[in-house]
């Protein structure tokens, strides 16, 4: 079920506002009801509406007031700021979106907790995976802090690009010739976004966890409240799911072994440029050639 008809299941929508129950024959509204509530709103593909504050067909989408207790009235925004008060008409339009919001919110959470095995399923078998890389990488920190530290900062700062910087003198003769900087791509890891979160992984996984155990709890107990709080959640799980797998992916390209090699030769010449060195034991060692050398898969 898309939204529009869980939507239409609720009864906030509708696309046939003519056979809506109490509807008020086709005639003008002159007097002001004394109560009026946005009951919901209504799209037609075929034919416009008639509006019973303008009394004319004017409107293929429109809204369905509820006055009077029982009777409903066709119109449009516009024709409601006018016949009903700009104020009067806000305040029916802030509380109609509240609860179109909060539809919104059980339509989500309510999807999600229908296929929340899946969702299991992929945080269980990832689990010892990422364990494993963010180990990985805390550890490659751990022996190679600064030479590490000081590739990902450069690739963070590039986009994903491994930049070698050289001089190259140009000039008309001997006497002028000047140097300036040339800069070639070597490679590219990508996604780039992956690098500040490579060593608290885990992190973001447990934060998929706790919201798929609360969203299971709508199951048992469920109110406007915690929908609302879910959906709050929602997107920051998602940004945090995303995450993951961008890590997952930077890890993988990152130690290809033809792109390890040259990652550890761009090391190699920024150690030598420096005036102080990496220091002994910090620089990669000459035989780290694959992602098996530290720990991770063939």
């Amino acid at each position: 079920m898309d939204f529009r008809a869980y939507l239409r299941a609720e009864r906030l929508f509708t696309e046939t506002p003519y056979e809506q129950i109490g509807l008020l024959p086709k005639e003008r509204v002159t007097a002001v009801p004394s109560e009026v509530v946005f009951d919901n709103f209504y799209r037609s593909q075929r034919e416009r509406m008639y509006c019973h504050i303008c009394g004319g067909h004017r409107h293929l989408n429109g809204i369905t007031g509820l006055v009077d207790g029982d009777k409903r009235m066709l119109f449009g925004s516009s024709c409601a700021k006018e016949f009903f008060g700009a104020e009067t008409a806000r305040l029916c339009a802030g509380e109609f979106k509240q609860r179109t919001r909060r539809a919104h919110n059980r339509y989500v959470i309510q999807a999600i907790a229908n296929s929340i095995e899946p969702i299991e399923g992929w945080l269980k078998s990832y689990r010892p995976l990422l364990t494993h890389i963010e180990s990985a990488w805390v550890e490659m920190h751990l022996k190679h802090e600064k030479p590490v530290a000081h590739l990902l900062t450069h690739l963070a700062r590039n986009n994903g690009r491994l930049v070698e910087t050289s001089h190259v003198a140009v000039g008309g003769n001997a006497k002028q010739l000047e140097r300036i900087e040339q800069h070639s791509i070597v490679t590219h890891v990508s996604p780039s976004s992956a690098i500040p979160y490579l060593k608290q992984i885990i992190q973001r996984v447990t934060l998929v966890e706790a919201f798929v155990y609360a969203v299971q709890s709508v199951r048992t107990e469920p109110t406007d409240q915690m929908f609302a709080n879910l959906a709050a959640k929602h997107q920051k799980t998602l940004e945090a799911a995303e995450v993951v797998d961008a890590c997952i992916a930077f890890t993988r390209d990152f130690f290809q072994p033809s792109k390890l090699s040259l990652l550890a030769s761009w090391m190699e010449k920024e150690r030598e440029k420096t005036s102080q060195p990496f220091g002994r034991g910090e620089a990669p060692e000459p035989g780290v050639t694959s992602a098996k050398d530290y720990g991770l898969w063939d």
